[in-house]
């Protein structure tokens, strides 16, 4: 990928128009959901014309999905950042954690689109669409179990499978970030941080 320093002038002010126009419908989305959202409203709050959005997307559905992905990306970069950062298993997952909930507070409009919309997803997106989001999901879940079956190697983790164990801890993550979109002034997400760490790395059974 080019960096933006090699980019032309006239290739960054395309990349800023779309990222104006991704920031207008992730608020419009986030607004109204996918169903009530217009592309009027969105070239509204962008300020752009309806014509321009069509230069950039080639409907409502591909700009919707265009919102997940880039909040997709910017998750994995943001965690791997936080990751790469530690050397020990343990450290690794916690700060996978850790870094998980740091980008939720700073993104909720993107998991408020992503935990409204989700049950529509299928029925609203064409198959290529809704499975390119799947493919990216997926992506998040192995990313998960690489550093689990590391420690699994390691030692430090108890023989689990590693694919299971992603799935169990990425599912107790976006539990928590459902409930704090849903209840966004009752939720306790520092707390359920630590909750998380205990169960997945200590378990809920006493000791005998």
């Amino acid at each position: 990928m080019e960096s933006e320093v090699s980019l032309s002038r006239k290739e960054r002010e395309r990349l800023a128009r779309q990222d104006e126009i991704l920031n207008a419908a992730r608020q419009v989305f986030s607004e109204h959901g996918f169903k009530n959202a217009t592309l009027d409203e969105i070239a509204e709050v962008a300020e752009f014309g309806k014509g321009t959005l069509y230069n950039y997307f080639k409907s409502k559905e591909e700009l919707f999905v265009s919102i997940i992905l880039r909040g997709i990306h910017h998750f994995q970069q943001f965690v791997e950042e936080a990751v790469n950062a530690k050397t020990s298993p343990r450290e690794r997952v916690e700060a996978y954690i850790d870094a998980a909930f740091e980008f939720f507070k700073m993104n909720r409009q993107i998991f408020s689109i992503l935990v409204l919309e989700r049950s529509t997803l299928a029925r609203s997106l064409n198959g290529d669409l809704f499975n390119q989001f799947c493919s990216e999901e997926a992506g998040l879940l192995d990313y998960l179990a690489r550093l689990i079956g590391d420690g699994v190697k390691k030692k430090a983790f108890k023989k689990f499978d590693p694919a299971k164990a992603a799935e169990a801890l990425f599912g107790l993550i976006h539990s928590i970030f459902i409930h704090a979109v849903m209840q966004p002034d009752a939720y306790d997400l520092n707390g359920n941080i630590e909750v998380i760490k205990k169960i997945f790395f200590e378990g809920i059974a006493a000791s005998a």
